[in-house]
């Protein structure tokens, strides 16, 4: 188990190596500009493994705190049935604990959707990236819980309502300054704001 972690986190390194070596590219020479080749270069990696992460250069722009560690996908559902509630704090302590492990960057976020805003492709490739992601959490929810995704609403809503946590929380924590204790996680913004979703939900001002 302990070698397996070793392993995820080294492949989430090189995805993160990869990621900011296109973000690099894409400021020193514009986005258009930017090739696979340059990218693997920059990032010191064969092509090959470039392709072993990541579809496109425009997937390699948006890779973010979406990918979820294996080891904490099973723990999550060997946890078995609970309540929404229940579940939905869940989901975004997996994504927290996730997220934690190798912590995004305020100006390398900034600078990604700056990119986003201004290609199309980008764009494109961040929000199917969002999708995919709110389906492999919707999917995780089916078989902790034992249901099937279509046949029952509450993976799909728990699912779309983590991640929307997650993208209002870091929005949150993007047009906040960072901490004078040198803390900068956007982790309380999203706790944050899955408080206000629980009061919400139970009628709470």
């Amino acid at each position: 188990m302990e070698a397996e972690g070793l392993r995820q986190r080294r492949r989430r390194e090189t995805a993160t190596d990869i990621h900011r070596a296109t973000l690099e590219l894409a400021r020193d020479e514009g986005f258009d500009k930017v090739t696979v080749d340059a990218i693997s270069a920059r990032a010191g990696v064969s092509q090959r493994t470039f392709f072993n992460y990541f579809s496109s250069k425009e997937a390699a722009l948006v890779h973010g705190p979406f990918e979820l560690a294996a080891d904490r996908v099973s723990a999550f559902i060997a946890a078995g049935p609970c309540s929404p509630r229940l579940m939905l704090a869940d989901v975004i302590d997996l994504l927290m604990a996730n997220m934690a492990e190798l912590p995004p960057q305020r100006e390398v976020m900034k600078e990604a959707l700056t990119v986003a805003s201004e290609h199309p492709s980008v764009l494109a490739a961040f929000l199917a990236r969002v999708d995919r992601l709110a389906q492999q959490i919707a999917d995780m929810i089916a078989e902790r819980t034992g249901d099937r995704v279509g046949d029952a609403d509450d993976p799909t809503v728990i699912a779309g309502l983590a991640v929307t946590a997650v993208r209002l929380g870091m929005d949150r924590w993007m047009a906040t300054s960072p901490g004078t204790d040198g803390a900068d996680s956007p982790a309380p913004h999203v706790r944050h704001i899955a408080v206000r979703m629980h009061a919400v939900m139970e009628g709470q001002s």
